[in-house]
Order: C-alpha cells, then structure tokens, then sequence
C-alpha cells in the first residue's frame, strides 16, 4: 500500500511521472515555448546591428514568418524532450556570446570617431542598439538559467538519478518532488522575467 505522501505528490504533480493528462500539459506548455522567444530577440538584434542605416525603415516580413514558424511549432509540440532542450541550450550558449559581441560592436562603434560622420537614422540606430543590449541582458541571463535548470532536470529523468521508477514509494517521492521542483524552477524565473522587464519601464 502507499503511502499518503507519495499520494499527495501524485495529486499535485497530476501523476505526471506517468503522462500527465493533456489539460495540464497544455495549460503549462507556454513555460517551455517562451524559452524560444530568446532566440527572436537576438536573431532581431542582429538585423538591427547588421542592417543598422535603414533598419528603422526596413520593412521586411522576416521576423514576422520567424514569429509564426516559432508559433507553428508550438502547436506541433506537445512535450519537449531531452533532445529539444539540450538543442536549446547550445542555442542559449551561443546566443549570450553573439549578443555579448553585438553589445561590445556596438558600442565601439559608438565610441569610435567616425561616429560623427554617420546619418542621424545610424547614430540613432546605433543607441537604440546598445539601450536594447542594456535592458535585454538580464532577461536573456535570465531565460539562459531557465534553459539550464530545465534541461539539468530532464538530464536527471533520463539517467534515472533515483534509479528506475518502480511502485517503491520513496523512489516515487523522489521523482514525483523532482518534477514538482522543476515547474516551480521555471515559474520563479518566468516571474523573474517579468520583472525585470517592469522594473527596466520604472
């Protein structure tokens, strides 16, 4: 017989060890879908670097067609796996180094003595670029530990860490919390997110 805590556990978590009922994982599928948004925001910050004298003019339908393609394959998805989010990571890996580098670019840029010479729609693309850098960093740090913590977890499913789920009940327990631990993760950095947006507004 179990024990009521590994009830309890199987209650909150709505038994996702074994497949959690597809109302829930739709109802917190977003969590793992907002971890894309990233990936737009540097991809757009450096067609704002690279296309910098008329990017304020620039009126091409790229973005838009990334938007839905992200959006597509939402909807496509279901659960993201280990696989998914080890990709991700990489991702997040390489987009803190090239958006490092288009803050550093830009500024130098900025600073450099032939900034003068630049049109008035260069020089105000070139402080809206590096304003943007300012306030995008602690979101995208943000976003990369949620990328890490989330895929570490998964990693944790995957090599069975508490070994292989039976009806042992502590073992249940343990996975079941893990599980618990990892949307709590995800929810306080999403807070986080938020926040730092507001407080960048205040």
């Amino acid at each position: 017989m179990k024990s009521n805590n590994c009830y309890f556990i199987k209650f909150i978590s709505f038994n996702i060890l074994y497949g959690g009922p597809n109302e829930f994982i739709l109802l917190f599928g977003f969590a793992y879908f907002r971890n894309f948004l990233a990936h737009v925001l540097v991809i757009e910050r450096s067609l704002a670097t690279y296309n910098v004298k008329k990017y304020e003019n620039w009126k091409k339908p790229y973005l838009c067609i990334l938007a839905l393609l992200n959006s597509l394959n939402s909807i496509s998805s279901i659960i993201l796996n280990l696989t998914t989010w080890s990709v991700v990571l990489i991702l997040a890996i390489l987009e803190i180094g090239i958006f490092t580098w288009l803050w550093h670019y830009n500024d130098k840029t900025f600073q450099n003595q032939l900034f003068i010479k630049h049109s008035l729609t260069e020089r105000y693309q070139l402080v809206e670029n590096i304003r943007t850098a300012k306030q995008l960093t602690p979101t995208l740090l943000i976003h990369f530990l949620n990328i890490l913590i989330g895929t570490l977890i998964n990693w944790a499913f995957y090599i069975k860490i508490f070994g292989t789920i039976t009806d042992s009940n502590s073992k249940i327990f343990y996975y079941g919390l893990l599980d618990i631990l990892f949307y709590i993760t995800i929810a306080i950095n999403n807070f986080a997110i938020e926040l730092t947006m507001i407080l960048q507004k205040i």
